[in-house]
């Protein structure tokens, strides 16, 4: 995975996601992590997107701070710089095919929203209702909400 892949706006979710990570004393970084960072990302489209969707992102963030506060934490003195786990590499990867799939040349966050609202996310428990974040539903909403997208 090439970080040139990247929108701004992702690098600055996969960062967002690592100092989130820091500062929870987490020792990797989680999808969890991840999502948390997209929701509070400024002028991003998940937020618009999970609405269009009847999903109340509050609600969502409020879950995924629970399952960041439910992970190992480190102990000790030093600053210690976490590590993608395996499961937001996975996502990350996954992200990378939904960009393939929709013939984009970036990874934008709409496609690692995309990954994250998949099977063996990390993140399936803490989402809503499986059928409102369907990737065909999630899709059609993006198309709404980013009229300059195919």
């Amino acid at each position: 995975m090439q970080p040139d892949r990247f929108t701004v706006k992702s690098q600055e979710a996969v960062s967002a996601a690592q100092q989130l990570a820091a500062a929870k004393h987490n020792p990797e970084i989680s999808p969890a992590h991840l999502l948390v960072a997209l929701l509070v990302q400024e002028e991003g489209m998940t937020t618009p997107i999970l609405q269009k969707l009847g999903v109340d992102p509050a609600a969502l963030g409020a879950r995924a701070h629970e399952a960041i506060e439910s992970l190992p934490k480190l102990s000790g003195g030093g600053e210690q710089e976490a590590r993608p786990s395996a499961s937001l590499v996975r996502t990350l990867q996954q992200a990378e095919k939904e960009m393939a799939k929709l013939g984009d040349e970036y990874i934008s966050t709409e496609h690692l929203l995309l990954a994250l609202t998949g099977k063996g996310s990390g993140v399936e428990e803490i989402l809503p209702d499986r059928d409102s974040l369907e990737p065909t539903e999630l899709i059609l909403t993006l198309k709404r909400v980013i009229p300059a997208r195919r």
